[in-house]
């Protein structure tokens, strides 16, 4: 029997975007007779629940989630509240995280009650935010027409701007909340402000808002900042004409909406000396945006008179006294400090300004990627250029990146910095490789990278091509710079139709030594016959060439001496696509499975990372949909990078009968996190064992061979029980 509104409790979890739109939440939902049950303040039951529920590699404010989620459960409410909120704005976007937040708690939290999940993207236009609301009411099956829903929505959206308008004026989240509730009580002691006579220092603090204003988490940090004489200034006193003409000074949009925010504000009190001692950047452990906001927080600050400034990491493992000790010490460093008047400085530009480069012989290098570089190698030279071909990765390289990376940045941005600081020590003075869109951080790789060089003191021009749909102008003239010998577009195409036939070719023969070297009659012989074939394909310099290389090497793999009579297990490699597609970042992987005689097949190959980077094939053509629509009961949205299809291509993977399935990623790829909780559930659904490894500096051959082991003498001993069964 359905309930009377009243009588249906609604739960909201106290974090993430609580801090920001729950009196958008409460009232709408009050307004259509629903009672509103939120989760009580953070604490350590609640955080030990996230911690036991969620995935290893996620960070603390999807464990809290999670808790808070627990929480709820626990009080027996009907529904629970979890938008999936794309985009707020219209133009940036949030962290994967939130894009993939009610799969991950579909796969992880037991017993859950009805989720209301509706998607919000206001990229759809103005209707978006009323359409959500009467989804929203209609999930919930309560007794409303039209007309009262919309009539409840507006009255919220009016308590929203007046929210807003308290907290610019300085209060905490949860005092506005109250003074929204009872306008004329007693607010008691303002903890943005400071709390001891003759305050004297101003601190901003810039963090998430669901980092900023959870005391249990945050370890009480605004409180004690206000005890040590400090009044605390934070983003949101900052209202939205004051931060946007801040974008112009980030050297490319960044994706995530939060993020965005927190850099805006940074710039904005940065440039006002005399407002300013200090900056403290919150941020929690592993957090992938925050790798590239922290990179230009910490660059920011140094350039702005070397502006004091500490990044404070936070976990589950923090405590209260390392926290308090490192605040001291910041503090007491300001305080010691020789204050000297300073001018505000210039306003950003209106607009970002156009980087042109100019046009002569350069000497390139590129990243090292799979079967790529000789491809790219011949294509660069035939324009004109002198190619730096980049050396193949090793522990070397890594080391060198890891050293001038941002600590939480992924294996591949570490990998890739060194590929490059190694080139420019040979002589290489520009750098070409692909951009991205989001909401994956790998679109902002060379940001960051230019950043860092800057920092190094190395003059070197980076050249991102990114989709022609962003600036085709910029993208033409990208091409055109490249163009050194002023090579005609007719032959342009033509070189770079051959390349993308190259690359084909190399995709096929990848597949075919794949199932060659898990059939090969001794170990190790499959090797010298895939470098001899990679060796025969890049020589050619016709179509026809490249046909009969083809020819050549087919009959070379195919004559590889087989063991008689076995068939080997198939294993599906999903994942992110670097360590996916360049064996130097995942040890060789591929390469140790086919030696135990295991026959692997990628989700990804160079074919499709050349169609998705836009250098190669045709602008935004991606070919994954199928494997997007396989994904959709497990993760429902593409979260950026490829966790979307690496959940499709598992289900595919076990649709076709394969053994098992191994997803690769970097230490803090957030897209794969989100993925890898969805995966549980494929897993238990289709009894396919999934292995999941994620890699950075630490990870040894030696580990890894050990769990990879593990994992197939599994499998086998799986497909013996399921043969007995069947005989």
């Amino acid at each position: 029997m359905a309930k009377n509104n009243g009588d249906v409790r609604l739960g909201i979890p106290r974090t993430l975007f609580y801090f920001v739109y729950f009196p958008l939440w409460e009232r709408f939902f009050t307004e259509l007779g629903v009672t509103v049950v939120k989760s009580a303040e953070t604490s350590k039951p609640i955080l030990d629940a996230g911690v036991e529920y969620t995935v290893t590699d996620a960070c603390v404010p999807i464990k809290l989630m999670h808790g808070h989620v627990a929480q709820l459960v626990g009080q027996g409410v009907d529904y629970l509240f979890v938008p999936r909120i794309v985009s707020t704005n219209g133009r940036s976007v949030y962290c994967p995280k939130f894009l993939g937040l009610p799969d991950m708690l579909r796969s992880s939290v037991p017993e859950l009650p009805p989720l209301i999940d509706v998607r919000y993207d206001a990229r759809k236009g103005r209707g978006e935010a009323m359409r959500c609301a009467l989804l929203a009411a209609a999930a919930l099956g309560v007794d409303c027409d039209r007309t009262h829903v919309e009539a409840a929505f507006k009255t919220a959206y009016d308590e929203h701007k007046r929210y807003e308008k308290l907290l610019e004026s300085g209060l905490a989240p949860e005092q506005a909340m109250q003074a929204l509730r009872h306008p004329n009580s007693d607010l008691g002691a303002e903890p943005l402000r400071c709390t001891r006579d003759g305050c004297e220092l101003n601190i901003v603090v810039v963090g998430y808002p669901y980092l900023l204003y959870d005391k249990f988490i945050n370890r009480n940090l605004i409180t004690k900042l206000g005890e040590m004489g400090a009044r605390v200034l934070t983003s949101d006193m900052l209202s939205e004409q004051a931060l946007m003409p801040q974008r112009t000074r980030i050297p490319k949009d960044l994706f995530w909406t939060f993020s965005e925010k927190v850099v805006c504000a940074a710039y904005h009190y940065l440039d006002r000396p005399s407002v300013v001692d200090g900056m403290i950047h919150l941020t929690a452990f592993s957090c992938g945006p925050d790798s590239v906001v922290g990179k230009l927080l910490e660059t920011r600050a140094a350039e702005c008179d070397n502006t004091p400034f500490m990044s404070l990491m936070i976990d589950e493992h923090t405590g209260e006294a390392g926290v308090l000790t490192r605040l001291e010490a910041f503090v007491d460093m300001i305080r010691r400090r020789e204050k000297v008047a300073k001018p505000e400085r210039t306003p950003p530009p209106a607009e970002r300004p156009r980087r042109l480069f100019t046009k002569r012989v350069r000497k390139v290098t590129f990243p090292f990627m799979g079967t790529l570089p000789a491809v790219f190698d011949e294509l660069l030279s035939e324009l004109g250029n002198e190619v730096i071909m980049p050396a193949r990765p090793n522990r070397s390289t890594l080391t060198l990146g890891t050293a001038h990376a941002p600590e939480f940045a992924c294996l591949p941005l570490k990998i890739l910095l060194g590929t490059y600081l190694e080139a420019i020590e040979r002589g290489a003075d520009t750098i070409v490789t692909s951009g991205g869109i989001g909401p994956c951080r790998a679109g902002l790789y060379t940001m960051v990278q230019d950043v860092v060089l800057k920092q190094l003191g190395v003059d070197v021009d980076i050249i991102t091509l990114e989709p022609p749909r962003i600036d085709i102008r910029d993208f033409v003239h990208k091409i055109d710079v490249l163009n050194a010998k002023h090579v005609p577009l007719v032959q342009l195409a033509r070189l770079v139709w051959r390349a993308w036939k190259k690359i084909t070719v190399l995709d096929e023969l990848e597949r075919l030594t794949s199932h060659v070297r898990a059939h090969q009659a001794s170990p190790g012989i499959t090797a010298p016959v895939w470098r001899k074939v990679q060796s025969l394909v890049n020589s050619a310099r016709t179509l026809s060439e490249l046909a009969s290389a083809r020819s050549e090497s087919r009959s070379l793999l195919e004559a590889v001496p087989k063991k008689p009579g076995y068939t080997a297990l198939r294993v599906g490699i999903v994942g992110e696509i670097y360590v996916l597609i360049e064996p130097s970042s995942n040890l060789e992987l591929e390469e140790m499975l086919g030696e135990m005689g295991v026959e692997t097949t990628r989700s990804i190959y160079m074919t499709g990372w050349a169609h998705e980077s836009n250098l190669l094939g045709r602008p935004d053509e991606r070919k994954a949909h199928s494997a997007e629509v396989a994904a959709k009961p497990y993760l429902a949205e593409m979260i950026g990078g490829h966790g979307q299809e690496s959940v499709g291509h598992a289900v595919e993977f076990a649709r076709a009968g394969f053994d098992g399935v191994i997803q690769l990623s970097p230490f803090t790829c957030i897209p794969e996190i989100v993925a890898k909780s969805a995966l549980d559930r494929v897993s238990m659904d289709f009894g396919l064992p999934v292995l999941s490894i994620s890699f950075d500096e630490q990870t040894g051959k030696a580990g890894l061979l050990t769990r990879v082991e593990a994992f197939v003498d599994l499998l086998q001993r799986r497909r013996t029980a399921l043969v007995g069964r069947t005989d």
